[in-house]
């Protein structure tokens, strides 16, 4: 915008040819990315070129650019480009919608809700049950995410309304698989239940990362309950469907706590040394996936481990703001002091063995995600 604004003669002085490219490793890596170099080539024409330069090509660029950088865990430079498309299209309430998911992988909640708040407004102005539902979707994941239980409720409970509304089965499922973690401890069984097989029922095949999510949720809200080694089945499943790596390090957290509950002490040391990896723990998701490997490891009565981990947790919760995974590190550290046991299994009913089986098929049916 300020280089279309700018007299042609005067464009040379404003950038210099590598500013767009703020982080080296999603620079080193953009290079061998061959479906991306369209979308650099229009930032690069932009820099050394004198004509103007489309913004709606822009936008769509720095879509491009923004998905492959969150694919590929540059949580950093995705949102910058989310905020750059949404900026070149102001009215536009998705582009809205994912700058402020992107702000909100990234732990800065104000901007996040910032962006939220406007995707509402003009998704509602617009009439875009879609958009409405997925701002809402993506304000109440944030406010679970910071502890908000009763704010994330009601968010979610707007998205289904809106998807049931406008007939948007996929935002209704997401809306119902959003309700399943917060089923969990005041709940019944059956409500969280309800939740799982109605998002299990609403989502389609079509989109097999949503599903593998689903299942990943699913096995958490089993392993809640006591049935680990179920939970383990899903997250077999599941893994060769998950691409984004911070999803993949929750997915490691939620591997380790299951096979400490069941006596696996081989798996869980594989989980713990990844998820401990200076890298893993920038992810949206860290925080909580440092509690649940402290989790595991006082199951299996490795105390210091698991006084540390929850430690670190707990620091970086603190600085990210996230409550519910402070928490969990809280809870962790309370029961290391005071001797509680760890987590142990029960068996599950028949009902939940058979949806579980039938869930493993219908993640073994579909085509895994490409490299």
């Amino acid at each position: 915008m300020v280089w279309n604004a700018v007299a042609a003669e005067g464009r040379h002085h404003l950038f210099l040819k590598t500013t767009y490219l703020r982080d080296p490793a999603f620079t080193n890596a953009a290079a061998e990315a061959v479906e991306i170099h369209p979308a650099l080539r229009a930032f690069g024409e932009l820099i050394g070129s004198a004509r103007a330069v489309e913004p709606r090509a822009l936008a769509k660029a720095s879509v491009s650019i923004s998905e492959w950088a969150t694919l590929h865990g540059h949580e950093e430079t995705a949102a910058l480009y989310a905020g750059l498309a949404a900026r070149l299209r102001p009215r536009d309430p998705e582009l809205a919608f994912a700058a402020g998911r992107a702000e909100r992988r990234c732990g800065r909640h104000e901007r996040a809700e910032e962006w939220f708040l406007r995707a509402i407004g003009l998704s509602r102005r617009a009439g875009d049950d879609a958009a409405y539902a997925s701002a809402f979707l993506g304000w109440g994941l944030m406010e679970e995410q910071r502890g908000r239980r009763a704010s994330a409720r009601q968010k979610y409970v707007r998205a289904w309304r809106a998807a049931m509304r406008g007939s948007l089965h996929q935002l209704g499922a997401a809306a119902r698989h959003n309700l399943i973690a917060l089923s969990v401890p005041d709940d019944p069984f059956d409500v969280g239940l309800a939740h799982v097989i109605a998002a299990y029922k609403l989502y389609d095949d079509s989109n097999p990362e949503r599903l593998a999510l689903l299942a990943l949720d699913a096995g958490v809200f089993f392993a809640e309950h006591g049935f680990y080694a179920h939970a383990l089945r899903l997250y077999d499943a599941l893994a060769r469907h998950v691409a984004r790596p911070a999803v993949q390090v929750a997915l490691l957290a939620n591997v380790a706590r299951a096979a400490a509950a069941v006596g696996d002490r081989d798996r869980f040391r594989v989980a713990y040394e990844s998820v401990n990896r200076e890298d893993a723990q920038k992810g949206e998701f860290a925080p909580a996936a440092l509690a649940e490997i402290a989790r595991a490891a006082h199951t299996l009565g490795f105390d210091g481990k698991a006084i540390a981990t929850a430690n670190e947790a707990l620091k970086i919760a603190r600085l990210r703001g996230m409550g519910g995974a402070e928490k969990a590190a809280l809870d962790v550290i309370e029961s290391v002091r005071e001797k509680r046991a760890g987590d142990v299994p029960r068996e599950p009913p028949p009902g939940v063995v058979r949806f579980v089986s039938r869930f493993v098929r219908r993640l073994q049916s579909l085509s895994p995600m490409e490299p």
